[in-house]
């Protein structure tokens, strides 16, 4: 027998014929040592992308499938059943976090690397605001409680080092949030429905500035769930 139906905690009943599996994802950029605080979800195509540090540039589709800026559309809801992201380099990585130009590299963007990737769980706040004017979030959690799910598979090579300790000639030391596999994805224990024509935002912030980021990046986040078909 088919599934027609999916029932939320809530009671509600989400009908498939009227919805379908539509991830929303948004693009925020920022330089390495960086004070965070960016809002993805904030803009659509052609709007500005959110940005510390680095050049501002003009949003395209791959840096988000926002409708309209910062809100759901008038025709439109989202189930958000789980979370995720990308990260990409913008810069080369240094293995040596004090930014020494002569240790050799440890990630050519758009590689990152797991000391980068450490820096960002260890600081930086993650909150899903909902509502105009609302500034209590419907969900806060550190960066590292989110797996990644999505990219490529990292492998990581040691070919020997240059005398100095822990310096790697011709390896890497990439990142990786886990294993990337959908099983891996953060799933919510209760979905947040995003109704239509409703503000929303998804905030990447730290209390302090990351002072031992040596790298630019680009974090493209995604909120996965089911959207509700737009009337026409």
């Amino acid at each position: 027998m088919a599934i027609r139906d999916i029932r939320l905690p809530n009671g509600e009943v989400l009908k498939l014929d009227e919805w379908l599996h539509y991830p929303l994802f948004s693009t925020i950029e920022f330089a390495a040592r960086t004070k965070l605080n960016l809002k993805a979800f904030t803009y659509s195509v052609g709007q500005t992308v959110p940005s510390q540090g680095i050049a501002k540039r003009p949003a395209d589709e791959g840096d988000t499938n926002m409708v309209v800026r910062g809100r759901t559309n008038h025709d439109e809801a989202m189930v958000v059943f789980a979370l995720t992201y990308e990260l990409f380099g913008l810069s080369d990585a240094s293995v040596d976090p004090n930014g020494n130009a002569a240790a050799p590299l440890a990630a050519v963007a758009p590689q990152y690397s797991r000391h980068n990737l450490f820096a960002l769980q260890r600081s930086c706040l993650v909150e899903l605001f909902y509502g105009a004017n609302i500034n209590k979030p419907q969900l806060r959690v550190p960066f590292s409680r989110i797996a990644q799910s999505v990219g490529p598979s990292i492998h990581g090579t040691t070919l020997g080092t240059n005398g100095q300790a822990g310096f790697v000639v011709g390896g890497t030391d990439l990142g990786t949030s886990g294993r990337i596999s959908a099983n891996n994805q953060w799933r919510l224990e209760i979905p947040i429905y995003l109704e239509a024509d409703r503000v929303f935002n998804v905030r990447f912030s730290s209390p302090e500035a990351l002072a031992d980021m040596n790298q630019d990046l680009r974090l493209r986040c995604f909120l996965d769930g089911m959207k509700r078909r737009p009337v026409a």
